[in-house]
């Protein structure tokens, strides 16, 4: 939750930044319809909280935004760089997302926030849905790999 607070404070009316790669041997980057994302609803930080990778013509974006109680979101869009984006991706892919369901969290309560995933490449596409305030893994790691991702950019 601390990562989303930092999220929320760090969102900013549209604002681009840019962050460069060092490997050269990015060089045979492809995003092959890539795109991952999660939105939380009933959190504390914002009614609704989101942030996604997605890639479109070899170009990787990451967005995140906020949407507060009377509907106002505040979006920023970030480029990252192919490096950064492949190894949250390769977060992505050690949590298995293909085979990815809807969580059976057993410690969420009926009031806890819920998260809703999307993940999806040329081949796949999954949406699935876990509550709670702690979620169980895998649905962490993608999570966690997005927060930190976005904390960059804060």
């Amino acid at each position: 939750m601390v990562a989303a607070l930092a999220l929320a404070a760090g969102c900013g009316g549209g604002a681009k930044n840019t962050q460069t790669d060092d490997d050269d041997e990015i060089e045979q980057f492809k995003c092959n319809g890539r795109r991952g994302e999660y939105l939380v609803v009933g959190g504390f930080v914002a009614a609704e909280l989101g942030i996604r990778i997605e890639c479109e013509g070899d170009h990787p974006i990451l967005t995140k935004w906020t949407v507060d109680d009377d509907g106002e979101r505040d979006e920023s869009e970030h480029v990252i760089g192919r490096a950064n984006f492949n190894e949250i991706w390769r977060a992505f892919e050690d949590a298995g997302w293909r085979n990815l369901a809807d969580c059976m969290n057993t410690a969420a309560k009926d009031d806890d926030q819920v998260y809703t995933f999307e993940v999806r490449n040329d081949d796949a596409q999954v949406t699935f849905v876990c509550q709670g305030k702690q979620l169980p893994f895998p649905f962490d790691r993608l999570v966690n790999a997005l927060d930190v991702a976005a904390g960059e950019f804060n």
